[in-house]
């Protein structure tokens, strides 16, 4: 049987690692995917996410903005396709992959040239936006994780924006 002393070593090297791992937390905002789009890199939280697919097939809809790459099938279910490079003022190249994102009128997806990998985002290391983005990318844009060059989108603000333009066409 262990005695006092050891148990009571064991018990605050405990409380400091679960101390030392909360802290760590609390630098990090959470976890975004990052994509590629055209040869910019963008991180986008996960929370809000539904999940990623490949676009074997995206039929387009004549007449419809550039922002609108096409539609695909998913589970039976036919999803608009947005193209996030046109969005943010990338040169054109056609989406690959979308990120599903749910609301609460159904769902859509992004369009993006590929999705890489998973990264935590830190809470207080973003840089600043660089000079000489676009109009819409300065404005989904909240800031650079430096040490990978990778932009951290506002997923909620370009969302809003997208069903707020949505709402506008339906107007009679």
């Amino acid at each position: 049987m262990p005695n006092d002393t050891r148990v009571e070593q064991i018990l605050r090297q405990r409380a400091h690692d679960l101390a030392r791992e909360q802290t760590q937390l609390s630098d990090q905002r959470g976890e975004a995917l990052v994509v590629r789009v055209g040869n910019a890199r963008y991180a986008i939280p996960l929370v809000g996410l539904g999940g990623v697919m490949g676009l074997e097939s995206l039929t387009p809809l004549p007449g419809a903005p550039e922002t609108v790459a096409g539609l695909t099938q998913l589970q039976g279910h036919v999803v608009t396709i947005i193209h996030l490079g046109a969005l943010l003022g990338e040169a054109p190249e056609p989406p690959t992959a979308a990120l599903l994102i749910e609301v609460d009128s159904g769902s859509f997806g992004l369009g993006v040239s590929a999705y890489e990998n998973v990264i935590a985002i830190p809470a207080k290391r973003l840089e600043a936006v660089p000079p000489g983005l676009s109009e819409a990318a300065s404005r989904y844009v909240e800031g650079v994780v430096a040490t990978q060059g990778i932009g951290v989108l506002r997923l909620a603000t370009l969302v809003n924006d997208l069903m707020q333009l949505e709402s506008e066409e339906e107007e009679p």
